[in-house]
């Protein structure tokens, strides 16, 4: 019998040639992870080696030699990994592995119909979807769904059905036989016992479940939380495997509604009081005792037994402040009409934000309608005055930061004063051009002579007059005052072809004084 093995064997080997066993992890990592369909679904791809198996059994006799698991982040499951490859040297080996995961279907199946846990056609023990090709298994957690299984399992399948890879077998039909009894069939009651241990997590996440609707009901009593909490008893949960559980939900349920009566006369001791505070309001309205009345009814519990007597309250709230609301627009209007007269002397910036956040909460209120075109009319010319106000004390600011820098000096460190808020007074030498937006100017900064002033030592002022209120077009031989932002050094080619380089100022203001 060897000998025909050996036989086999070698002719299996001529005709594959030169193919592979198997594919590495790595080449299936690499599979997944460059197929552009898949990969921005997968979280993460995860190369186990036999220290990290969470099984154990890499490299073990007649289990596999290779696994990737993948986690996808579109599901979430309990298993280790959403999806795991396993590669076996032979496909026997495949076959009794892929068999195990069968069993593992059909016994969580066959508890599921027994116990009762497939609701609305949905089983709380998933079975895993398989796929077996050669010497490769691959399985999905019965959490994802179906079509992404099949997705992931065909990229797979396409790599195999090339001929890149050749299957093996190793042992013959009894031996077969006797590894698919040991592996298979006889873990069949290990199988059960790790279900069960699953089915008594399934009960603890019902018994969860149930529980957060019972404290939610407690928390809350209101018919729709007591409706939920019913529901999850009586239909979620309906399995003969809940009986134990339900028979103790029901017990708390019960409690509680017990609870919700006792709670129920508390409830109408505080509807007395807030009817009470609101007759006693109404008789003698203000602000203060409206809000005092808001207070009472938004602090009771949000429950059906208070909703049925919100309208009745919201009515008689509403009433309340429409009175009290007169006598608080009067005394609010007076103040606003002494505030804007305060603004009309002193222009202050704060103020009129001030005034304008207060205007625009009672401008499209019709109990102010009698008072807001005047007040909006006033803060209009206000408005003008400010603006221009704070635009001269911007630009005086900005003046006040420059200062003033020797000629030597400034050329230079030119570079260095970069950035710089800078002063000059000079005379024009020559206007390089101007229009309505500005100029660019050659100027000389340093004041010469004994009799008579005259300037040296030129810088080039490139000027932006957009903030200027009133500009004056500037002539050569003007004598100007500069505030500006140094620029560093800027070069240019004279109209004789030699560059020339002169220390830069941004202007952002001229005065001409002379």
């Amino acid at each position: 019998m060897k000998k025909i093995i050996l036989i086999l064997m070698g002719a299996l080997f001529i005709l594959t040639g030169c193919a592979k066993s198997n594919p590495s992890a790595e080449e299936l990592k690499a599979l997944y992870t460059e197929n552009s369909d898949l990969s921005k679904d997968i979280e993460e791809v995860i190369v186990y080696t036999e220290n990290t198996d969470p099984e154990g059994l890499l490299g073990k006799e007649h289990q596999y030699v290779e696994k990737i698991g993948m986690e996808d982040k579109r599901y979430l499951s309990d298993d280790a990994a959403d999806l795991v490859i396993e590669v076996f040297n032979n496909t026997q080996d495949a076959e009794i592995r892929h068999d195990y995961y069968s069993l593992v279907n059909e016994c969580r199946k066959s508890f599921a119909e027994r116990e009762g846990l497939i609701i609305d056609g949905k089983s709380s023990l998933p079975e895993y979807h398989l796929f077996l090709h050669g010497n490769i298994v691959m399985r999905a957690s019965g959490s994802v769904r179906e079509n992404a299984a099949d997705a992931y399992f065909k990229v797979l399948e396409q790599l195999l059905s090339d001929g890149r890879y050749r299957q093996t077998l190793t042992v013959n039909d009894e031996e077969y036989q006797a590894l698919h009894k040991s592996m298979v069939e006889d873990q069949k009651s290990e199988i059960e016992e790790e279900i069960q241990e699953k089915a008594k997590a399934v009960g603890d996440s019902a018994d969860i479940t149930v529980a957060a609707a019972l404290n939610m009901f407690e928390k809350k009593p209101d018919d729709s939380n007591l409706e939920n909490a019913e529901k999850l008893i009586d239909e979620t949960y309906k399995g003969k495997f809940f009986d134990s559980l339900r028979s103790e939900w029901q017990k708390r349920l019960d409690e509680l509604k017990e609870v919700k009566e006792k709670n129920e006369a508390e409830y109408q001791k505080t509807a007395d009081q807030i009817n009470a505070l609101l007759a006693e309001s109404e008789a003698d309205p203000d602000m203060e005792k409206y809000n005092a009345c808001v207070t009472a009814v938004s602090e009771v519990p949000d429950n059906y037994w208070f909703r049925k007597l919100e309208p009745e309250w919201n009515s008689r709230l509403k009433a309340l402040k429409n009175a009290a609301v007169l006598a608080e627009r009067d005394r609010n209007a007076a103040d606003i009409t002494e505030q804007i007269k305060k603004l009309e002397s002193s222009l202050d910036t704060s103020l009129y934000d001030e005034l304008v956040e207060r205007l625009s909460h009672v401008r499209n209120e019709s109990l102010y309608a009698e008072y807001v075109d005047g007040w909006l009319e006033q803060m209009n010319a206000l408005k003008e005055k400010i603006e221009e106000k704070k635009h001269v004390e911007e630009i005086q600011a900005f003046k006040d930061s420059c200062k003033s820098i020797e000629y030597r000096e400034f050329s230079r460190n030119s570079e260095s004063y970069k950035g710089t808020h800078v002063y000059f007074k000079g005379e024009v030498i020559q206007v390089v051009d101007q229009d309505a937006k500005g100029a660019e100017l050659r100027v000389n900064v340093t004041a010469e002579g004994t009799y008579y002033t005259y300037y040296t030592d030129t810088i080039y002022v490139a000027y932006d007059n957009s903030d200027e209120i009133n500009v004056s077009k500037i002539l050569e031989d003007d004598i100007i005052e500069i505030w500006g932002i140094a620029a560093g050094d800027y070069s240019y080619t004279s109209i004789f072809g030699s560059k020339i380089t002169l220390p830069a100022v941004y202007a952002k203001y001229i005065r001409v004084t002379d």
